[in-house]
């Protein structure tokens, strides 16, 4: 979790000074893949430590806080770009970064009950989880993927839409982060039904 975030914020400092297209979309992909690290280890560590009876409210929890941040964070983004700059934006982001990333090295602990995975044991563990399962994979796998495709785009595509209909980067930010406040009011429901 610590390595993931202080990765993203140190790509976004890099994205702050970039002044080339093909750096800018190279540091976000980069960024991309530290953020799904981050977020694979968080739920990995929220699983570890919650009783059973309990994981569903503590996984739903955990993805409405991330909600909340995807509602606010491009919304305060949008503002910063717009009065700042957009290297603003990316330096806020890489302050929130450092500041979660000690925060997690403080307050985080090693749960006892924690495996130690190496990176050859979790890819094995991950091909023989794919091996054991690729008839359900293969068939169910594809729809979700197909769903939550989709369900990404909103990511690129209002970005790109709103620039194309004139709104200015606030606006943008705004109506990013609004499309997240409906995803933010259903975690709680959801993992209570998960727990059920």
């Amino acid at each position: 979790m610590v390595a993931g975030t202080a990765l993203v914020a140190l790509v976004a400092v890099g994205a702050s000074l970039s002044r080339s297209v093909t750096v800018l979309a190279l540091l976000i992909f980069v960024m991309g893949g530290a953020w799904a690290f981050w977020q694979l280890a968080r739920l990995a560590y929220v699983s570890e430590i919650t009783p059973l009876e309990q994981r569903g409210r503590a996984l739903s929890l955990v993805g409405g806080v991330n909600r909340f941040g995807n509602f606010v964070g491009p919304i305060l983004g949008g503002f910063l770009a717009k009065f700042y700059g957009l290297e603003a934006a990316f330096c806020a982001q890489a302050v929130m970064g450092v500041a979660a990333s000690v925060l997690m090295f403080a307050v985080v602990r090693q749960a006892s009950s924690a495996e130690d995975i190496s990176m050859h044991g979790l890819g094995g563990r991950l091909l023989t989880t794919a091996t054991e399962h690729r008839g359900i994979l293969l068939s169910a796998g594809a729809g979700v993927i197909a769903l939550q495709m989709l369900r990404q785009a909103r990511q690129v595509f209002l970005p790109l839409w709103g620039d194309a209909i004139g709104l200015d980067v606030a606006r943008i930010g705004f109506a990013y982060g609004a499309s997240y406040l409906l995803d933010a009011g259903m975690f709680y429901p959801v993992g209570y039904v998960m727990d059920r």
